[in-house]
């Protein structure tokens, strides 16, 4: 076969002085044990050591990969897939407790738990010298903050900035 990365493959390695390759057809072996894939019939001449490179837009499918190591890919192709859509009653109940059915109640119960005794824990640490991150005076208002942000640090996937002043807070 030809294509553009096969000429791409023959300039390359004639630019590296790898001038002396035969071109060899895959075998009616392995055409006849995988008759709906060349690409996969090619992998297998891999697999019985009757070739050394098979060249072209691959893709690195399950059974190919137990057959032949490949190396980095040289692109990837973007898929879209395009479906109809189906036209199913939406409830939305279910799907916002979709994420609440994660965990357990006593589940939710031990991690808010433990944010709790971790807002509690910084506020003692760092309360008093961080006015950075506690500007508050009031310890009511200060606990308040400290446990706003442990419970988004957990809820908005971490994006809480934190900038500890005592040893024992960092």
């Amino acid at each position: 076969r030809m294509g553009s990365t096969v000429e791409f493959f023959d300039r390359v390695w004639k630019e590296y002085g790898l001038s002396k390759f035969t071109v060899v057809r895959v075998s009616e072996a392995s055409i006849s044990r995988y008759p709906k894939s060349s690409f996969t019939a090619c992998i297998h001449e891999l697999a019985l050591q009757t070739t050394d490179a098979c060249i072209g837009n691959f893709w690195p499918t399950l059974e190919r990969r137990l057959l032949a190591s490949f190396t980095a890919p040289i692109y990837a192709d973007t898929f879209h897939l395009v479906v109809p859509i189906q036209k199913n009653s939406f409830d939305a109940i279910p799907s916002l407790l979709a994420p609440i059915t994660l965990f357990y109640a006593s589940e939710w119960f031990a991690i808010f738990g433990f944010l709790l005794y971790a807002a509690l824990a910084v506020w003692l640490l760092e309360g008093e010298s961080n006015e950075e991150d506690f500007p508050e005076k009031a310890a009511r208002q200060a606990i308040e903050r400290s446990v706003f942000n442990h419970i988004q640090c957990f809820v908005g996937m971490g994006d809480y900035r934190f900038s500890p002043h005592t040893l024992y807070g960092r």
